[in-house]
């Protein structure tokens, strides 16, 4: 029978330890990632009523929790020991012990008895304003603790995840966060949840003035679509290892779009503009295996686009009809943006302002839980909100870790970036830039938001391992062959 000559290409891995002792291993590391989890989220999920947006869990509760993380990872590491050399144990042990060093000094130099903070009043006016403030020393050695945890799942994360988590285990890791984010938008269906959606149609055809909230079961719009962002990133690092696009695409498209619906301004934006170019990116590296479709795709999406610009050009200046509401409700959006962006300029300034609060607290920073108090204790007079974060995990980094936590940030972007350009040598260039593109994707988020790979929150670790792990984990020395079909 004579062969069509269709290539395709299939990914053979590399050997992965399918061992019992490596999956008991993996177990036990997955504990202490939840843990830890738990532990940085800091809610008293014992305490009535449950209040989500509170930093108030209780040293009782705590450290039960934290123990057993220690001991979990402690089982980890004993049963599959990262395969470093005698030198790399020993810069990567003083530089864990310099960093700890560091927290201590930071965190323990926060005076537990009453003092007074005045600072410059950086909105409406000129003065000064003074606050009394003590910290609590339970809040002071959980914030330690909690740093312990993040030091030991850093490095975890940067030596365990290709030969422990391994190419299996973050494609479970991954498929899981798929599976939780479509359980919270099946959830937004509920009798109870799906009339929010009829008034975003009434909003954006300028029958409501206000965008409502979807939020499914989490506090807040943010943390919804913040979720949906997480499924969404973990269908692109499956594309990008394997592509499969009659699966990943619409997945992609479905969290796309009810990001978009759930009123986050933040990730509405970031998804106009990163978009297309995730979009351009895989039409051209795809366009040699599949001329006709990526052709066929452009063309549609040019004359789509094209068509949609000579309707609100000639229609949307007509008052009442469908095109004309539906600009008057972006021209809405666009004003409900302004007004967010006004009340966080009120937060970042705040956060500025402690910061800069002395030369010491500017290198070091304030500490996580006492950085968070201050911050909040100044936005109730400054701002119209008050937020556990500065809804800017840069300005995050510097209020709570000073310019020590900046450079340390930078050393793990570097680290991460030697990740990428390793995985790049190895012959997956394409899945490498995919993997910088998603990094740079979230460093932009970071700016706005207080989301970000390297910083000590639940959501932030969840986005590291998305966004880091797969790198490492997908380099196993597999190599792409290409099959010829009959």
């Amino acid at each position: 029978m004579k062969k069509l000559g269709l290539k395709i290409k299939i990914r053979v891995p590399g050997n992965e330890d399918l061992s019992a002792r490596r999956w008991w291993a993996l177990a036990l590391w997955v504990l202490f990632f939840v843990l830890s989890c738990y532990c940085t989220l800091g809610v008293d999920f014992l305490g009535q009523p449950l209040e989500w947006t509170k930093n108030n869990i209780l040293p009782w509760e705590y450290y039960p929790f934290w123990v057993i993380a220690i001991l979990a990872y402690i089982g980890c590491m004993c049963l599959y020991p990262p395969k470093l050399k005698k030198r790399t144990i020993q810069i990567v042990s003083t530089l864990m012990v310099v960093w700890m060093i560091f927290e201590a000094v930071r965190v323990f130099t926060v005076p537990t008895t009453p003092f007074a903070i005045t600072l410059p009043r950086p909105i409406n006016g000129a003065g000064t304003v003074t606050k009394v403030y003590a910290a609590k020393l339970s809040d002071l050695m959980m914030d330690f603790s909690d740093e312990v945890l993040w030091v030991l799942l850093l490095f975890s994360i940067f030596t365990l995840s290709r030969p422990l988590i391994g190419r299996i285990g973050i494609k479970i890791f991954l498929w899981f966060a798929i599976a939780v984010c479509l359980v919270c938008i099946f959830y937004t269906y509920a009798p109870s949840q799906i009339d929010a959606y009829h008034q975003v149609i009434d909003f954006f055809t300028g029958v409501s003035p206000n965008l409502p909230d979807i939020k499914g079961f989490f506090p807040e719009k943010n943390s919804f679509a913040v979720a949906l962002f997480i499924g969404l990133l973990s269908t692109m690092m499956l594309n990008a290892d394997h592509p499969r696009a009659w699966l990943y695409v619409p997945l992609m498209l479905y969290f796309g779009i009810t990001i978009m619906l759930s009123g986050c301004k933040t990730l509405m934006a970031i998804l106009v503009v990163f978009t297309p170019i995730y979009m351009i990116w895989r039409l051209a590296i795809t366009y040699s295996a599949h001329p006709v479709r990526n052709s066929l795709t452009v063309g549609v999406c040019v004359l789509g686009l094209a068509a949609l610009g000579v309707l609100f050009a000639t229609q949307g200046h007509i008052e009442g009809t469908f095109f004309n509401r539906v600009l008057n409700g972006l021209q809405g959006l666009i004003q409900q943006g302004s007004q967010t962006m006004n009340s966080r300029w009120n937060i970042w300034q705040t956060a500025m302002t402690v910061y800069s609060y002395s030369p010491f607290r500017m290198i070091f920073g304030w500490g996580y839980r006492a950085g968070e108090q201050l911050s909040m204790q100044f936005q109730s007079i400054w701002s119209f909100e008050t937020q556990r974060s500065t809804h800017s995990g840069m300005l995050d980094i510097l209020l709570r870790w000073g310019a020590i936590g900046g450079i340390g940030f930078i050393g793990m972007l570097a680290l991460t970036t030697h990740e990428y350009l390793d995985l790049s040598r190895s012959g997956r260039t394409g899945l490498a830039v995919e993997m910088a593109i998603v990094m740079a994707l979230l460093i932009i988020y970071s700016v706005d938001e207080s989301k970000m790979p390297f910083y000590r929150d639940t959501t932030s670790l969840i986005l590291l391992v998305v966004s880091v792990c797969p790198a490492m984990a997908f380099n196993d020395g597999g190599k792409d062959i290409e099959e010829v079909l009959i």
